[in-house]
This record gives structure tokens, C-alpha cells and sequence, in this order.
């Protein structure tokens, strides 16, 4: 009787196993905040430009992938 139910606990946690599926959860934060400069100057423009560029490509990834 013991090793009857000892297979049956392990098939059930092998079929349990087989059949489970993990949940992941991802979060994405960014931060921003005005930085002293970061617009003046030369190049600011185009900092702000590829900063911006990144950002989109980033999210674009994200989307793409259903996240």
C-alpha cells in the first residue's frame, strides 16, 4: 500500500510539474529629470535628440515583444 501511494505522489507531482506554468513579472521605470546644462551649450539639442531616439527604440523593443 505505501509504495502504491508513494507512486502516486510522484506521478501526481511529475504531472503537476509538467503542467505548471511560471508568471514573470518585468517592470520598466525610468527617471528623468532636468539636469543643469543639459539643453545648453553645444550638442544640447542633439543630446536631447539621441536621449529621446533611445527612449523610443526602447519602448518600441518592449512593445514588439507583447510585454
Amino acid at each position: 500500500m505505501k509504495k502504491y501511494l508513494l507512486l502516486c505522489v510522484i506521478l501526481f507531482n511529475a504531472v503537476f510539474i509538467l503542467h505548471a506554468q511560471t508568471k514573470l513579472f518585468v517592470y520598466f521605470v525610468s527617471h528623468n529629470e532636468d539636469n543643469i546644462g543639459y539643453l545648453n551649450g553645444n550638442g544640447g539639442y542633439l543630446s536631447y535628440e539621441s536621449a529621446r531616439s533611445a527612449l523610443i527604440s526602447f519602448a518600441d523593443l518592449i512593445q514588439s515583444k507583447n510585454a
